[in-house]
């Protein structure tokens, strides 16, 4: 087994902020568009039936009206209320200024280390990397995203390797 060189082996020390968590409420936002236009045009389906047949004898039409706009609230509310709210207070529970992290950028993939416990991740269980505001962000499940700051990159020397290692392992957006 022939030994890594330098640049098939990138480590990354770090302490998390918030600012770096917040790029992964704009990802989620951003997974969750398509889904929410949808059910937006079929809200407003709902209510141009509504208001057009507004009249009938059996109030169906200010059934339909109701039902859209009840469905708009709930989306609008889930995304722009709840979804932001609950982040937010994940963001504050987790007190991660007080850990160090680091992440290993290998060939073989990632592997993430916070306090005595470590988690290799294989390329290929990466759906995308993305390039937030203030971090690199890397989609492992439907939820699950970790996160490495520019500014540990930025430190380290090594931004062109690993933008060359992401180019070649993973599916960017």
């Amino acid at each position: 087994m022939t030994s890594p060189t330098p640049h098939d082996h990138l480590r990354f020390d770090y302490h998390l902020k918030a600012e770096h968590l917040h790029d992964s409420l704009h990802m989620e936002r951003s997974k969750r568009l398509v889904k929410n236009s949808i059910i937006w045009l079929f809200c407003i389906g709902f209510i141009t039936y509504g208001a057009l047949n507004l009249n009938d004898s059996a109030g169906m039409g200010k059934s339909f009206v109701y039902m859209g706009l009840l469905i708009l609230t709930m989306n609008l509310s889930i995304n722009y209320l709840l979804m932001p709210w609950l982040i937010n207070r994940q963001i504050r529970s987790i007190d991660a200024s007080s850990t160090q992290q680091a992440l290993e950028v290998s060939a073989s993939g990632i592997t993430v280390y916070q306090g005595k416990s470590n988690q290799h991740v294989l390329w290929k269980e990466i759906k995308r990397s993305f390039r937030g505001k203030h971090s690199y962000l890397f989609e492992l499940d439907k939820r699950v995203v970790v996160v490495l700051p520019f500014d540990a990159v930025q430190a380290s020397g090594k931004q062109a390797e690993l933008e060359q290692m992401l180019q070649q392992y993973t599916v960017q957006k």
